[in-house]
């Protein structure tokens, strides 16, 4: 294969290149410590606290909201601190996400010719253990493999590399020759990096060559459909956290497509040419990142109306990321075969300054790379130069330190290392439902919402008796001293003295008064 064929076009396949497996574990165990389970927490600041397996992710989270990500150390403890949470009722959720099953990605002994699939095993490592890698027959290339959301089938295409050549499918759980889908697909269409519905049931391909986009039925193989793209030639296609496709297309121009009706809902065009888009897990994170190859800019974009919330020049050819699950950070690479400096660092971006904050020195220059499931680790292609493709190996990094802590020898040049679904994880929750409580009247921390009203509520009543008995008493005392200061203007009648013969004895007066049975008839009553 010529390298130079490649262009900046295709080369955003690779970010959806590796499927990952969905395979049946037992779930592992999590406990949070602290706080108790309906503990009253004065204020808003609180340590959480628990056990869980050994240097495992834990996701601390209110709600859909991931507020913390904290690794368990050598012994299983893990500890972090929360603050800014609303007053009242609260359930914090501890949420320990391990890695299970494999991770797919396609190699190629010169960078052309037969494909192979190979598999990593995220438990250890290993890789191309049981009968891997497979040989893809007939010559074919693929530039790329995409994986659904919650099955163990996933679709590998050619790009421009081959227009002609249509999309194939594999089943990894028995793995045969991919199968060309069937039906009316278009002719020399240049089928790219796809997008999946979110249960998995349809595919929907960007045709480079043609203005459509092409949607296949997942179970059967077959052609539905093509989606006009009004005049825009489609790059690649993103499914959304909200089950919507977006899909990349040529002149900064993007479109969105509802799966429910096969149709383009929306329009729109952005400052640079985003061929990729990143998302975050959390339902509640309102933003979206789309990474702009040609320009070396990140956009941060708004979920509610995908326009421009921050434009972010940082250097290099972004062509794929990955947001951590506390959406702090954006790991990005440039791939090798665009043919320029930069692919031999991955810059990590502060998502809340959008600078890059470090960079993370690779052994080699990059295709891609995959986030392993439980955020700790990425996987790095590392193919070498484009001129050569001499170094056939994965970089390790480790994200806690941003160093390279491994490198996986692979037989061949790994060519497409991308996306993992989260059918790779092992997902295990614990609950604790807690009170917190601030004051905003002094400053100090009073105890829980609830409990402070109702201190107030007493106050305020126990406040009012006594200032309108205060003020009759008062009153009543002026009263009783006046005549008396007119008959001798030397009198001595104070306000004590009124009290002890005059208020008192009267208010004992009504009192028994009101308490006197009265006769009547044959009844008694108060």
């Amino acid at each position: 294969m010529k390298k130079r064929l490649f262009s900046l076009t295709i080369l955003s396949v690779f970010i959806q290149a590796l499927f990952v497996s969905n395979l049946a574990f037992a779930a592992p165990a999590i406990t949070i410590i602290s706080p108790t389970e309906g503990q009253k927490i004065t204020g808003n600041q609180f340590t959480v606290s628990g056990n869980t397996d050994p240097n495992s992710t834990v996701l601390i989270q209110k709600g859909t909201a991931t507020l913390k990500q904290v690794i368990s150390d050598a012994s299983g403890n893990w500890s972090t601190g929360l603050s800014n949470l609303p007053e009242g009722n609260t359930t914090i959720t501890a949420k320990l996400v391990k890695n299970a099953g494999y991770g797919y990605f396609s190699s190629t002994p010169d960078g052309g010719g037969t494909s192979k699939i190979n598999r990593i095993r995220f438990s250890d490592d290993a890789i191309n253990d049981g009968g891997a890698p497979w040989p893809v027959s007939s010559s074919r290339f693929i530039l790329g493999v995409a994986p659904t959301p919650n099955t163990s089938i996933f679709y590998g295409v050619s790009g421009l590399f081959n227009p002609s050549a249509l999309p194939a499918k594999l089943d990894v759980n028995n793995p045969t020759d991919p199968a060309n889908v069937t039906g009316s697909y278009p002719v020399d269409s240049g089928a790219n990096a796809p997008a999946f519905s979110s249960d998995g049931s349809k595919v929907y391909f960007p045709n480079t060559q043609i203005d459509s986009v092409s949607v296949v039925d997942v179970a059967t193989n077959a052609w539905i459909k093509d989606i006009p793209t009004t005049g825009n030639r489609p790059i690649t296609a993103f499914a959304t956290p909200d089950g919507k496709i977006i899909v990349s297309a040529q002149d900064n121009k993007d479109l969105i497509i509802d799966p429910s009706t096969d149709t383009v809902v929306k329009n729109f065009t952005l400052p640079c040419g985003a061929v990729s888009f990143t998302f975050s897990d959390d339902s509640n994170y309102p933003f979206y990142y789309g990474l702009c190859i040609n320009d070396g800019i990140i956009l941060q974009l708004k979920r509610s109306d995908d326009s421009v919330n921050a434009n972010w020049n940082v250097g290099n050819h972004p062509t794929g990321g990955y947001l951590t699950p506390d959406n702090s950070k954006l790991y990005f690479y440039s791939t090798t075969l665009n043919g320029t400096p930069g692919s031999d660092i991955i810059p990590i971006v502060d998502t809340a300054t959008g600078s890059v904050s470090s960079t993370i020195q690779l052994s080699g220059e990059a295709v891609g790379f995959l986030a392993s499931p439980d955020g700790q680790k990425l996987y790095v292609g590392i193919p070498g130069p484009s001129t050569s493709f001499s170094k056939n190996k994965i970089d390790v990094v480790d994200l806690a330190s941003s160093t390279v802590t491994k490198t996986i020898t692979t037989p061949e040049s790994p060519i497409a290392v991308g996306f993992s679904p989260a059918t790779t994880r092992q997902i295990s929750i614990a609950n604790v439902s807690v009170i917190l409580g601030t004051s905003t009247s002094t400053g100090g921390k009073i105890g829980t919402l609830a409990e402070t009203g109702a201190i107030m509520i007493s106050a305020v009543g126990l406040g009012t008796v006594f200032l309108v008995t205060t003020t009759y008493l008062f009153i009543d005392y002026r009263r009783h001293r006046r005549p008396l200061v007119q008959a001798d203007p030397n009198v001595k009648y104070t306000f004590a003295h009124h009290l002890h013969q005059v208020s008192i004895p009267l208010f004992k007066y009504r009192i028994s008064l009101a308490i006197k049975p009265v006769d009547s008839g044959p009844f008694s009553k108060f």
